[in-house]
């Protein structure tokens, strides 16, 4: 089991590396997760929504991919994407998988600029997220643990079954 100082490393060696990214490629990154609570993140559900969603991203920025790479940390799964594409156009489309994808509100899909900033919604004129529990700014919710660890990975995982039924009632 993780612990927290080993998630602290994590995110701070996810920073290290998009700006090693940034550096060498000198285009815009997105870091793919998903918002799992606790100190297990790395489980079958956060491996199989990764897959899916990373698929998407995969399809969405084809011929514009330089660079993918995947990783298993303390954060549980990461992919990481170098686009050669507008640091606006990757963030207007990662919003839309946010937003509209099922699994959308289960993931950050964080987008960084060739200075290493990360480009936020209201940067482009839209609302911060939204919790997936309650619909108040997402942020106040995390900071205050306004939900619990079994009220978030139950979500999850609904919204993961809830994609499965739906593309098996597709096929």
């Amino acid at each position: 089991m993780y612990t927290i100082q080993d998630l602290l490393d994590a995110r701070e060696l996810r920073v290290e590396f998009i700006n090693e990214l940034i550096e060498r490629y000198n285009n815009t990154v997105i870091s793919l997760r998903v918002n799992y609570p606790g100190l297990e993140k790395d489980n079958a559900i956060t491996r199989k929504i990764m897959e899916i969603i990373g698929v998407l991203v995969s399809n969405l920025f084809s011929e514009k991919i330089k660079y993918t790479m995947t990783s298993y940390t303390a954060e549980g799964p990461i992919m990481f994407y170098v686009i050669d594409e507008e640091v606006e156009n990757v963030k207007s489309v990662t919003i839309d998988i946010e937003d509209r994808h099922t699994l959308g509100r289960c993931i950050d899909l964080d987008v960084y600029n060739t200075e290493g900033e990360s480009i936020s919604r209201v940067s482009l004129g839209k609302n911060p997220r939204s919790c997936f529990i309650c619909d108040k700014p997402a942020h106040e919710c995390v900071r205050s643990r306004a939900h619990s660890y079994e009220e978030i990975a139950k979500f999850i995982a609904d919204r993961y079954n809830d994609y499965l039924e739906n593309m098996y009632d597709r096929a």
